[in-house]
């Protein structure tokens, strides 16, 4: 995957440089009103219901893909964690639940930090429904990573891994605990007992460089 470089029904939609009023437009154009009725009338949308005033704009399968492609194409654009952070586990994680995630590694190697956050927070969609494997994964590949960033994207995702696992956690934690980053095992030891925190945090450390 080129950075910046979208799918050509994506280009062709955006000639120009995407605006967020085009953006918006665009989503528009694949919303489906029937899917969107339904999700209204579930999440009880009414008057003096709970979900009172939210509005839906379903999207197909068809239009789910172009959506990713449009996101993945457009990763230039990101310029803050949270962007990331509220997107990455609904786009791209959510797409990815049934389908191959090699792109994830990809995404994980890139030279653009964004894109190395998303790879990591997509995978929030998987550990919703009990998969770590891909977490676990891309927490080793990453595990000297240098922006502090991804540090707290890697312990966070390890953190909720072990909120649903927490035997998970610790497996990986005794086996590749020494080398993450000290920001990263801090925040993935968070909801651990007191005497495993400390026991983790004095674990000793690989020589740097060493593998």
């Amino acid at each position: 995957m080129r950075r910046g470089r979208p799918a050509p029904v994506v280009a062709r939609t955006l000639a120009a440089a995407p605006t967020a009023a085009a953006a918006r437009r665009h989503l528009r154009s694949l919303a489906d009103p029937e899917a969107a009725r339904v999700a209204a009338w579930f999440f009880k949308t009414g008057p003096g219901e709970y979900g009172e005033g939210d509005r839906f704009r379903r999207a197909g399968r068809g239009e789910r893909r172009e959506i990713v492609r449009f996101y993945l194409g457009h990763t230039d654009h990101v310029n803050n964690w949270d962007l990331v952070d509220l997107s990455a586990p609904h786009i791209l994680g959510a797409w990815l639940l049934d389908r191959p995630r090699g792109g994830l590694t990809r995404l994980a190697g890139s030279r653009n930090l964004w894109e190395r956050r998303i790879a990591v927070l997509a995978t929030l969609a998987f550990i919703r429904q009990g998969q770590f494997d891909d977490t676990l994964r891309l927490a080793r590949r990453l595990s000297d990573d240098p922006h502090d960033l991804m540090h707290k994207a890697v312990g966070w995702m390890l953190r909720e891994v072990g909120k649903r696992d927490a035997a998970v956690l610790r497996g990986f934690l005794d086996a590749h605990g020494p080398r993450l980053p000290r920001t990263a095992l801090r925040y993935a030891i968070e909801r651990l007992r007191p005497a495993e925190r400390r026991r983790y945090l004095a674990m000793e450390r690989p020589p740097r460089g060493s593998k």
